[in-house]
Parts: C-alpha cells; structure tokens; sequence
C-alpha cells in the first residue's frame, strides 16, 4: 500500500522500495497471489519510468502466476501490463492483443475502472495508426466509464487522451479546452502522474496557438514536476523536448525564453494550479 502511495505521489524511488519489500515478503510467506499482486505493482511502477524491458520482465512473471492460481482479475492485469510493455517496445499489433485478451476478461467480470483503462490503451494504438475516429470513440468510452465511476484520476488521463487527439487534429483550440478539463480533473484527484503529459502537451498546444510565452513557461513547469517526482526520460523523449525548445528560442530568441521557463520552473504547483483556474491561461 505504501509504494502504491509513492508512486499516486510521484515518489518513484520510494515505491519500487516498498514494492521489492512487499514482494520479497509475499515470497517468504508463500503468498502466490500477494506475490502476483506485487509484481503487478511493480509493473505499473516501472510503466511510469518508460522502463519496458522491465515491465515485461514483471508482467510476464505475475501472469504465470495468476494462470497457475486461476485468477481470472490478476491474468487480466498481467495481460493488460504486457500490453504496455509491447506498446513501448513498438510492437503495436502483439499489444493490441494482449489488450483485447484482457478487455475480454475484464468485460466477463465487469471490472469498469480496467476496462476504461483499455479502452485509453486501445485509442492510444488507434490514434498512432491515425485512425481518429476509432481512437475517439475508444477514449470517449473511457470518459463516460471514468464519469460513471466519479474517478477524477481517470477523467483526467481520458481527457488528456482526447486533448492529444485534438491537437494532432490540428484544432487546437479545442484540444486547449479539453486540456483545462483534464488539469482540472487532476487538480481534484490531487495526483501528480500523470500530469507531467498535460503540461508537455499544454506547451505543444500553446505554440501552435502562437502563445509562445506560454509554451516555454509550460516547459519550465514540465521540468520541475519531473525532476520533483524523479521521473525519468527516454532518449526519444529528452531529443523532442530539447528540439522542441530550440525551436521556441529561434522563434522568440533565447532571453526571452529562458526568462518564461524559469519562471514555470520556480512556480510552485499551488501557483500553477491557481494560474490555470483563474483565467489567466486562456
């Protein structure tokens, strides 16, 4: 319970501790299903670090388990985490049935929260391959299940989803709107994963919206969060951070930039918060 706090908080280090102190214990207790449960937490921890090779190595683990106990829930998981992991090793077509497997399951034991989770994992494949119209209707699903279940954490990944969706739509000003729900949702869930996203999709939309004051400022409150929650980035991930900040400081020139970043590097995410619901980002 403890690591899964950690990482609800952001504190990765701290959860994969307790995560490994959790397992070792289910281990010596000869907890099959406690140690199924705790490679599963595992999983998804190392889900958040872009670690895949890793999340495989602890999904594959806990499904073999869970087929060996009969849990139907805990091989629905191991599948879906699997799923994760083929998606970030790009091999899109082995996650989208590692997904469909677990929908499947999940579906049988009306399990609404991993359910909405699937269909973000699904929309998520359906918008790589630019099939928007599937993509929206996977995500809208995921919205009205989350909206059902009063899951604030949900909604905002959901909206987030539908944000991205917008913008590579190039209608950004609909993918901002989306985007002020989805930080509002996370505001009320008082979670920090998560929200990293937001803000790296709020600078690409701010600059695409001409804001280009914003966008760096966004980026500057995108880096503190990360570095705050320990989060790390693939090598992907840090080239189109720094090309897209290069491209901000030939279109604005570097003081002008540096002065915008640091001031979201230094903003307290109280000072964010209070920013974006006053009006002040519209």
């Amino acid at each position: 319970a403890a690591g899964i706090m950690a990482r609800t908080c952001g504190r990765y280090t701290r959860s994969f501790e307790y995560l490994e102190q959790a397992l070792a214990s289910r281990r010596a207790l000869g907890d099959r299903r406690g140690e199924a449960i705790a490679l599963n937490n595992l999983a998804v921890s190392a889900r958040d670090q872009a670690d895949y090779p890793k999340v495989e190595h602890y999904a594959r683990q806990s499904l073999a388990i869970a087929r060996e106990i009969g849990d139907q829930n805990l091989e629905a998981l191991g599948l879906m985490n699997l799923g994760v992991a083929m998606r970030g090793q790009t091999q899109n077509e082995v996650a989208r049935t590692y997904f469909q497997h677990s929908l499947a399951i999940f579906s049988e034991l009306g399990e609404k929260r991993s359910i909405a989770a699937l269909h973000n994992f699904l929309g998520g494949l359906a918008q790589d391959q630019g099939h928007w119209q599937e993509a929206h209707q996977l995500y809208q699903q995921s919205l009205e299940l989350n909206q059902e279940l009063g899951d604030y954490w949900g909604l905002g990944i959901s909206t987030h989803n539908l944000a991205t969706l917008w913008y590579e739509q190039q209608d950004y000003d609909r993918a901002w709107e989306v985007l002020l729900q989805s930080l509002n949702h996370y505001y009320r869930a008082g979670v920090r994963h998560g929200l990293n996203e937001c803000f790296e999709t709020m600078a690409r939309i701010a600059s695409r919206r001409g804001d280009l004051e914003q966008s760096s400022w966004a980026l500057g409150v995108l880096a503190q969060l990360e570095e705050s929650i320990g989060l790390a980035l693939s090598d992907e991930q840090r080239a189109l951070r720094e090309q897209m900040a290069e491209e901000l400081i030939l279109a604005m020139g570097r003081p002008a930039y540096l002065q915008a970043h640091q001031k979201g590097r230094s903003d307290s995410l109280e000072n964010v918060y209070r920013r974006i619901f006053s009006g002040s980002l519209a």
